[in-house]
């Protein structure tokens, strides 16, 4: 396992997944189907075959480490929930936002209940969440997930980190499409004022805030 991640951070993927592989082998031996260790030995081979961009080899480890995890700790674990939000963004990658939404959704439901709504973990899965609805046209639960995330983002990173400004560009962006203008161009600002402030005004990031602030004031002109 650990020589595994040693390949896995210095890239030679095709050797992390042999170690992985035969780790895995060798362990179902030894320790039976249904041990920690093996399932957090699929989650990391699925990580490397994600990075090698072998989508379905990931999601079939993935869905292996997550049979362990609900096996070994049942439905309400930390465990089950960080493997759900990784196969939330490996489905989304895949453009099956339906099933991202779903898995996203069960592992939202377990951290919260688990970690609390204020921990940062939290937060993670919301954004990511709101994205996918975002993307999917639901544009009413995108915001209420956005804005919980930052709420959350804000309390853990303060006002004026770049994920806030992240989270902020996409509420700003919800706006757009719901036609709310003025709440649009307020968020980009804001979002604007910290890509530009740690991330410089050269960034393509601070670029993207400016891009979609110059469509509303477009928008705007032609109404």
């Amino acid at each position: 396992n650990d020589l595994g991640i040693v390949y896995g951070m210095v890239r030679d993927h095709d050797r992390a997944v042999q170690c992985y592989s035969e780790a895995i082998r060798i362990k179902t031996i030894r320790l039976g189907g249904n041990h920690e260790e093996i399932a957090d030995l699929h989650f990391n081979l699925g990580m490397v075959y994600n990075k090698s961009r072998k989508y379905e080899k990931a999601y079939d480890s993935y869905l292996e480490a997550l049979r362990g995890m609900k096996a070994i700790h049942g439905e309400q674990h930390e465990d089950v929930a960080r493997v759900q939000h990784h196969l939330g963004i490996l489905s989304n990658d895949m453009g099956r936002r339906t099933l991202a939404m779903t898995y996203y959704e069960d592992s939202l439901k377990v951290r919260v209940k688990i970690l609390g709504p204020e921990h940062v973990e939290v937060a993670r899965t919301m954004y990511n969440l709101g994205l996918v609805y975002q993307e999917n046209g639901d544009y009413k639960r995108a915001l209420e997930c956005l804005t919980g995330a930052l709420k959350v983002t804000k309390h853990h990173l303060g006002n004026a980190h770049e994920k806030v400004a992240d989270t902020q560009h996409s509420i700003g962006l919800v706006y757009q499409k719901l036609g709310k203008f003025e709440e649009s161009l307020q968020t980009y600002e804001e979002a604007l004022s910290i890509r530009r402030a740690k991330l410089g005004q050269e960034h393509t990031s601070t670029a993207t805030t400016l891009h979609n602030m110059g469509d509303v004031y477009y928008m705007v002109g032609e109404l």
